[in-house]
């Protein structure tokens, strides 16, 4: 079986009776979870983000919809930031199908702002449609403001 179909299966070792979620952890499947789920990921044309997209497109292709909220950046739109995300080495697996690839949505927006900054119509689709969240969005300058950094990994995140 390719890598690309297998079922990725994890088991947890004796969960706590206590938890309430100690069934599911029992065994839990990635691909099961994500099979037709739309999932809605932060920051996903950084490091993390990217790797979380790709390998959801490569190994859960009955994945519904990925609504990436990306935001312009340095004079560069969020449609282009995703166009060279999507073209980049990383996705060389899964950018010949264009059927993957069409699930990928750009939701533009941004962490720093009231309701993500997302339209009226983004806001009300992505909170009706959206089963699954990944944030994977921080600020991680080293030199960065304090103030800042709490704006965009904090703040940010509460608004999430």
């Amino acid at each position: 079986m390719s890598n690309r179909h297998r079922d990725q299966t994890f088991a947890v070792s004796e969960p706590s009776e206590d938890s309430p979620f100690a069934h599911r952890l029992a065994s839990y499947s990635i691909t099961r979870e994500f099979t037709d789920a739309t999932v809605f990921v932060t920051g996903g044309t950084g490091y993390i983000g990217s790797l979380v997209v790709e390998q959801l497109l490569r190994t859960v292709p009955n994945v519904g919809q990925i609504y990436l909220l990306i935001r312009g950046k340095r004079g560069f739109p969020a449609q282009a930031r995703l166009d060279r995300l999507l073209s980049s080495g990383l996705f060389h697996m899964v950018r010949d199908d264009a059927k993957l690839c069409s699930k990928v949505k750009l939701v533009e927006g941004d962490m720093n702002s009231d309701d993500l900054g997302l339209s009226q119509t983004d806001l009300k689709r992505v909170l009706s449609q959206t089963n699954i969240v990944i944030h994977s969005a921080a600020s991680i300058g080293l030199e960065a403001d304090v103030q800042h950094s709490l704006r965009s990994n904090y703040i940010g995140t509460r608004r999430l």
